[in-house]
């Protein structure tokens, strides 16, 4: 009896989603992005993306129920991938308690706001924070310059290359930006609080091939650990938390929401995350003591808020007399 075209082309479909879904599963607990060429592959098929490419597969086979590995396989592997995708993406951290007036950091990717789009203001407005990182907010021209300070009186503006802005109550001194390749920027600063000063490397790391993005993280680790603590570590890395990428930075920094936040972790999409992209890494000298994700319409990128106990600053140098304003 021979198979009728339609019936052949779900099949075809059926099996090539379920590949799809078995790679995905195969490089988050083997491979990862190890190899440059598959990094790709690791970042395209997170564990919920893969559920979801199981679950295509078994409505395909739900067409044909007298094949039931059409629909027992799918299956079973959709439920493992939901179990990766809980392990890996879903988070429930108690953070650190007691720890007097915590300094309230945002990181957010705005997603390239126009010059007279002061739409998502308000969002950033009821964050209340001391410290506002923000990344793809426009440029840093006078005009651009005179929207943040309008919106946010008493705030410290330094606008950066690369669509970069920082916003502090406290003085900003001795900032640095550089580049670690063609397009990721890295920049350098030190925050004057009424203790002492905190270094800060702010980063937007290029979404790139696997082998310059490595030589990116290389540069980022190296300038975090020359740094004397307590040291922020903030940025849009553009990879996920689970890459090999982070095990250098991981030895030395938690992860804020890794140690404090509770419910997903991914912050891309905003609306549909499936990758975490935009991360707040502490030293020691620092402990997270609550950290949330705010996700909104205004960008495809959810804000990163995290309460930050400061638990020693270091000591004030000659740095205060190049404050910024």
């Amino acid at each position: 009896m021979s198979v009728k075209p339609r019936n052949r082309a779900a099949d075809l479909l059926a099996w090539s989603f379920l590949a799809a879904g078995v790679l995905g599963l195969l490089m988050r607990y083997a491979a990862k992005d190890r190899v440059p060429a598959l990094a790709v592959v690791f970042y395209g098929l997170p564990p919920l993306v893969a559920a979801l490419l199981f679950a295509v597969s078994l409505a395909l086979g739900l067409r044909r129920p007298r094949r039931r590995w059409q629909v027992v396989v799918p299956g079973v592997l959709m439920v493992v991938a939901l179990i990766a995708w809980i392990q890996t993406d879903l988070v429930r951290s108690r953070g650190a308690g007691g720890m007097g007036d915590p300094l309230r950091v945002v990181l957010w990717n705005v997603s390239r706001p126009s010059a007279t789009d002061a739409s998502f203001v308000p969002v950033l407005q009821e964050a209340d924070a001391q410290i506002l990182f923000l990344v793809e907010c426009g440029g840093h021209s006078a005009a651009r310059r005179h929207f943040w300070e309008s919106h946010f009186p008493g705030y410290h503006v330094s606008l950066l290359p690369g669509q970069i802005a920082l916003l502090s109550r406290y003085p900003i001194a001795g900032v640095h930006c550089t580049t670690a390749d063609s397009r990721t920027v890295v920049a350098e600063y030190d925050l004057i609080l009424p203790g002492g000063t905190l270094a800060v490397v702010a980063v937007d790391v290029a979404s790139a091939h696997c082998s310059r993005r490595r030589y990116s993280f290389e540069q980022i680790n190296a300038i975090a650990r020359s740094k004397r603590r307590p040291v922020l570590v903030l940025g849009d890395f553009n990879t996920p938390h689970t890459s090999i990428l982070f095990d250098e930075l991981r030895r030395s920094f938690c992860h804020a929401f890794e140690e404090s936040g509770t419910g997903l972790i991914t912050t891309w999409p905003s609306l549909f995350p499936v990758l975490a992209l935009d991360h707040i890494w502490l030293s020691e000298g620092l402990a997270p003591v609550h950290t949330v994700l705010r996700r909104t319409l205004h960008s495809d990128h959810a804000l990163v808020i995290a309460d930050i106990a400061v638990e020693k600053a270091g000591t004030p140098h000659e740095l205060v007399s190049s404050v910024e304003r």
